[in-house]
């Protein structure tokens, strides 16, 4: 099975599946996948659940997952560590401000969604 690494705090990505192309996978960190379109059926964990336009999964660090795609899908996917919400080491910042991050993420949604 295959072990999905990530290099940063946070990665936004656009992704379109035409087949099956992904295989049983799991990730070291955490994974919002937003369904922009299209319908199939999201295995986690060996739990299947049909999706749709509009759906939305989180998946956990070690959640392993893979998608049957019935229809061409496009997805938003945001990964994320959990140190990506700690508070800045560097800068000497109590909490982390996020909402510049939600803003972009919204901005994100709204214009592919149209």
């Amino acid at each position: 099975m295959k072990s999905a690494q990530l290099f940063k705090n946070v990665e936004v990505a656009i992704k379109e599946i035409s087949s099956n192309k992904s295989g049983l996978h799991k990730h070291h960190f955490f994974e919002l996948i937003y369904v922009l379109d299209g319908t199939g059926i999201h295995n986690i964990n060996n739990n299947h659940f049909d999706f749709s336009k509009g759906d939305v999964f989180l998946l956990t660090p070690e959640d392993a997952h893979t998608f049957q795609i019935v229809t061409p899908t496009k997805f938003c996917i945001v990964d994320f560590t959990k140190s990506f919400f700690s508070k800045n080491t560097h800068r000497h910042e109590e909490k982390m401000d996020v909402s510049d991050f939600f803003k972009r993420l919204e901005y994100i949604f709204h214009t592919i969604t149209m």
